[in-house]
């Protein structure tokens, strides 16, 4: 921890204030977008697609590929036909890996849509849940109970 207060001090990011550390968000979060930027077009080069940026308040979608460990942590590549995009990653994603997914991008982190249903049962024939998520069919008002099975649902 002390190594990481002097880092910050020689970079800039953090100054004490009498016996607080107090850390410059603004430029830290700069720093941050520099290196998912830096990362983006190197990868860029590697897989042939377009880096894009994640705007706050947008969908995510795509494929989840593979998480990349950058300085300010890891991240995922979620990539579509002719782009990608780098996204803070979560151990969830794992189970879902070279799978779709979706969620909604909000500051430090993305809003998965893991689970929720949007088009009935046949949504859930793929295997892809962890054992033991419930969710309730929006369109059919039905619970649907997610095992280790393809999927199982309890009408009433």
């Amino acid at each position: 921890m002390t190594a990481r207060r002097r880092w910050l001090i020689g970079q800039g990011l953090a100054k004490y204030d009498g016996e607080a550390l107090v850390i410059d968000r603004k430029r830290l979060t700069l720093m941050e977008r520099d290196a998912i930027a830096e990362a983006g077009e190197r990868l860029s080069r590697q897989i042939g697609k377009e880096f894009v940026d994640p705007v706050e308040g947008e969908r995510v979608s795509g494929t989840y590929r593979h998480p990349v460990d950058l300085p300010t942590g890891r991240f995922a590549v979620v990539e579509k036909s002719k782009e990608f995009t780098l996204v803070p990653w979560r151990e969830a994603l794992e189970a879902r890996r070279g799978m779709g997914v979706s969620g909604i991008m909000r500051r430090g982190g993305v809003t998965w849509d893991f689970g929720k249903a949007r088009g009935g049962p046949a949504r859930y024939a793929r295997n892809s849940w962890r054992f033991g998520e419930i969710s309730i069919d929006r369109n059919t008002k039905n619970l649907v109970i997610c095992t280790n099975l393809p999927y199982m649902e309890v009408k009433g």
